[in-house]
């Protein structure tokens, strides 16, 4: 349990890390988007223009997250099994799962603020903040929220959504931990080919 919460917190101030990069990966495919689809200077981003900001600028956040977070815990799951083989260690296949859940319990904290915020503590909080302190998943916030501004625009069921999104880390770190058990190393494949 201890090598579990250890092993969640620096993943979680790793995604702090990865959330600031993906902040200056946002706000650079933002200009390159305006700069490209804007017509008339002080016009609206065009739908067209609008919908590859989004889908691009996730591409890469998404690319840049797996790729902070699977070497390490590829790293931990090739180690945990080897002293599994030399029965120094009892197998655990959920153990990146379960190190990426912890490192999602402060994301989750401040989705309740969000909920609480919502009904009434805090109605004026800007969504767009929300967005920018979770920039590797800005575009996925950017369609759940749609056009709300502050948190009490959000539907029940767009909130509802956003309590998904961390969820995303878990999956990363438990396949990453997994290939590494396995010894599936994909920079391997992806870099050498079979011949």
């Amino acid at each position: 349990m201890k090598e579990i919460l250890k092993g969640g917190g620096k993943l979680f101030l790793k995604t702090v890390a990865i959330n600031l990069m993906c902040f200056f990966i946002v706000v650079s495919f933002s200009v390159i988007t305006t700069i490209l689809f804007k017509g008339d200077i002080g016009s609206k981003l065009s739908n067209s223009g609008m919908a590859c900001f989004l889908i691009v600028s996730q591409i890469f956040a998404f690319c840049f997250t797996c790729g902070c977070i699977y070497p390490e815990l590829w790293h931990i799951g090739t180690k945990d099994s080897n002293l599994v083989k030399f029965n120094h260690k009892s197998e655990d296949k959920f153990k990146g799962f379960k190190i990426g859940a912890v490192a999602t319990v402060p994301n989750y904290l401040f989705l309740v603020f969000l909920a609480l915020a919502r009904v009434g503590l805090f109605p004026k909080f800007p969504m767009a903040l929300y967005m920018l302190l979770n920039s590797s998943v800005y575009s996925f916030i950017q369609v759940i929220v749609g056009s709300a501004v502050a948190v009490s625009e959000l539907s029940v069921w767009r909130l509802a959504l956003l309590f998904i999104l961390p969820l995303i880390i878990p999956a990363i770190a438990g396949v990453s931990y997994i290939l590494g058990c396995k010894n599936i190393s994909l920079s391997e494949k992806f870099i050498y080919k079979k011949n």
